[in-house]
């Protein structure tokens, strides 16, 4: 399976694998229980692709694999409707640290960024991306 998903092609026109190490170089795979994993370390929270293998075939089960491999994001309607009930302002900040991110590939950078946009400390703008991202993305 994690085959498969390595050569599987991206939005941006590439398998995942040759994407993200292109983009990441120090990056690294893993597999966790059902869980297929690409990660890059960084300081603070480290950029992380995650796909869910289900009864059906692979699943995004985050927002940078969501968006990486759209074709695989089956759940974008739930994702939609969490997004209705999280405060603006954190919502705002999530957005704007994923967007640097696709920006530059640096969460690092990113959040210090949010910082200073949305007047938070480093370690606020973390617990609100990725309290922000485990409410949008997790399994009921």
């Amino acid at each position: 399976m994690l085959d498969r998903l390595k050569n599987h092609p991206t939005s941006k026109g590439k398998p995942v694998n040759e994407y993200l190490f292109e983009k990441h170089a120090n990056g690294e795979w893993d597999t966790i229980e059902n869980d297929v994993i690409f990660t890059e370390p960084s300081v603070g929270v480290p950029v992380t692709y995650k796909w869910t293998l289900t009864d059906t075939g692979i699943e995004a089960a985050n927002s940078q694999a969501a968006e990486l491999t759209p074709d695989l994001h089956n759940r974008s309607e739930i994702v939609t409707e969490r997004r209705t009930v999280i405060p603006a302002d954190q919502l705002g900040l999530y957005d704007f640290v994923r967007f640097q991110v696709n920006m530059h590939g640096d969460m690092a950078l990113a959040l210090k960024e949010a910082t200073i946009k949305y007047d938070v400390n480093l370690e606020q703008a973390k617990e609100i991306y990725t309290a922000t991202e485990k409410h949008l993305y997790e399994r009921s």
